[in-house]
């Protein structure tokens, strides 16, 4: 978990979509983000607790987090203008957006954003979804980095559980770990014919049950106390970095499978003790 500002400066804010329409922010939009660093939610009014006690608990776990309140969802005992307002009023360690749907009445527009822009002091701005999710993507992309949310990393890495393996062919490692260029294994022993810029074709590769084949090229190894690192670079057919395109689409949807199934299990506790 997150706790200092230099952990956050590193690794980022985790961003949470409270109450979202799933048309305007669906989850294929989640797994495009995480693919460029950031980590997502969505957190929906489902019964599970109140909303008020979900938005409790986030800030109990991750301090340092983006939180986007969509105000124009229903959501019973909740008066957003003020609840917001209140939120952002009680200097909580985090950082507080709203998201509502598209207005074409330029009054109203003004409105809503001079209320929560100068009124509740939101932090991290009003945005106006439409029925354009990629549209509504962008946005959001654009409004993350502004607000420094992909910290110092480039792309997030998914820890493999103990059945992942890399195929080579004339040994076996376990993966440790995987983002959508790199993983990283570990061998039972040094290969002492593996060398750096070396390239392996047809990698049998096993993540977390997803299987598939790929080339890569060795850019890294670590021996230390008997642990034998190796970090590879996936590579292309024709020689160019990273995988495949479908290869590419599978492997990122189970890292964020990985990744946010975690957090996800974390919260859905949290929230049943509420």
């Amino acid at each position: 978990m997150i706790y200092t500002m230099e952990d956050i400066a590193i690794v980022g804010r985790k961003t949470f979509f409270i109450a979202p329409v799933t048309e305007q922010m669906p989850e294929t939009n989640l797994e495009r983000l995480l693919s460029h660093g950031y980590e997502a939610y969505c957190i929906a009014d489902d019964g599970i607790c109140s909303l008020q006690k979900k938005v409790e608990a986030i800030i109990d776990l991750f301090p340092g987090s983006i939180l986007f309140f969509h105000v124009d969802s229903m959501v019973s005992g909740i008066d957003w203008k003020s609840y917001i307002k209140q939120l952002c009023g009680a200097n909580r360690d985090v950082k507080i957006g709203i998201t509502y749907a598209a207005r074409e009445s330029g009054k109203e527009r003004s409105a809503i954003e001079d209320y929560y822009s100068n009124e509740a002091r939101v932090s991290c701005g009003t945005l106006a979804f439409t029925s354009d999710k990629d549209g509504n993507y962008e946005l959001i992309l654009s409004t993350l980095a502004h607000a420094g949310a992909r910290g110092r990393r480039d792309i997030i890495r998914a820890t493999c559980d103990s059945s992942s393996e890399a195929r080579f062919p004339i040994a076996t490692a376990r993966i440790k770990d995987v983002n959508k260029s790199y993983f990283c294994c570990l061998f039972d022993k040094e290969q002492t014919s593996f060398h750096i810029y070396e390239r392996f074709h047809n990698i049998t590769m096993n993540i977390n049950g997803m299987s598939f084949v790929s080339d890569a090229v060795l850019i890294m190894k670590h021996i230390r106390d008997g642990v034998n690192t190796y970090i590879f670079m996936f590579v292309r057919e024709d020689g160019s970095t990273n995988l495949e395109q479908d290869q590419k689409q599978k492997l990122n949807k189970k890292i964020y499978q990985v990744i946010t199934g975690e957090r996800i299990r974390l919260m859905n506790d949290t929230f049943s003790k509420k």
